[in-house]
């Protein structure tokens, strides 16, 4: 069943993290360290991910309607916008591309095809947006 953002929010969703995301980083202590800040502070406006135990794979799962979002029976979908997408169940937005960037505006890293959602609390409704679901 989908959920509002209202009461996505009042879930206390988790945020996500290099260390929930899979990420591990190699390299001196305080270069990986300025590293894992960077990407932790972008992460955070992601959804820690969920996962449904399957026997073939553990698909991720929407967190607002429990549809897989990849895997076999995926619905993710690819927006218009690069690396933007969608629940193709009921329109949560999401990321596919991340480019990670540190306080300074430099580069630290690039994550193609790591399907993440908008954390509740950095999204607002617009009213003014009509939805139109199929």
């Amino acid at each position: 069943m989908k959920k509002t953002l209202a009461e996505l929010k009042a879930e206390n969703v988790p945020h996500a993290s290099c260390e929930m995301v899979g990420i591990n980083i190699k390299g001196p202590s305080s270069e990986g360290e300025t590293t894992r800040r960077a990407l932790d502070a972008y992460l955070a406006n992601f959804c820690a991910p969920e996962t449904k135990d399957q026997v073939i794979e553990n698909p991720l799962v929407c967190v607002c309607c429990g549809h897989s979002l990849t895997g076999i029976f995926g619905t993710f979908t690819w927006g218009i916008c690069h690396g933007e997408g969608y629940c193709g169940h009921c329109n949560y937005p999401a990321r596919g591309f991340h480019d990670v960037k540190d306080e300074a505006g430099e580069g630290v890293a690039r994550l193609s095809n790591v399907v993440l959602q908008y954390h509740p609390d950095v999204l607002e409704e617009n009213p003014e947006v009509e939805r139109v679901t199929a």
